[in-house]
């Protein structure tokens, strides 16, 4: 080490909270996606059938949420609040052409990662 600024970074590099397991309960999932209701249901079937874990337990809530729910970022915002899950799942660049380039997040799910503290599940676009 050639100076006490990479003596410090090493020193705090080492502090680390040790990793507990503990169980995560969700008891509501909401989905949302920009399409329209037939196309909405379809990606949350899709969804359910990949997250069989959750969804065995029968008690779990899923709201599926279209397009034609929301338009702007803060409709999405408000949309999230009331319904209040435990986990969105969703995709990227929500009513947007952007999502063919592979750097974007898109506005909404900048939203919801930012200002929600709900977790988001990212899933490849339908």
């Amino acid at each position: 080490m050639t100076n006490v600024d990479q003596f410090e970074s090493m020193f705090r590099s080492a502090s680390r909270e040790v990793f507990r397991h503990k169980p995560v309960n969700i008891e509501s999932v909401l989905v949302v996606t920009d399409r329209d209701e037939e196309k909405a249901g379809l990606f949350g079937d899709r969804i359910r059938q990949f997250l069989k874990l959750v969804s065995a337990d029968e008690k779990v809530r899923w709201r599926d949420v279209n397009g034609s729910e929301f338009q702007t970022a803060g409709e999405l915002l408000k949309l999230v609040e009331s319904a209040a899950p435990d986990i969105i799942c969703t995709y990227r660049n929500l009513h947007s052409g952007a999502w063919k380039w592979p750097y974007s997040l898109g506005t909404h799910v900048d939203l919801l990662t930012q200002h929600t503290d709900v977790p988001v599940m990212l899933l490849p676009h339908p």
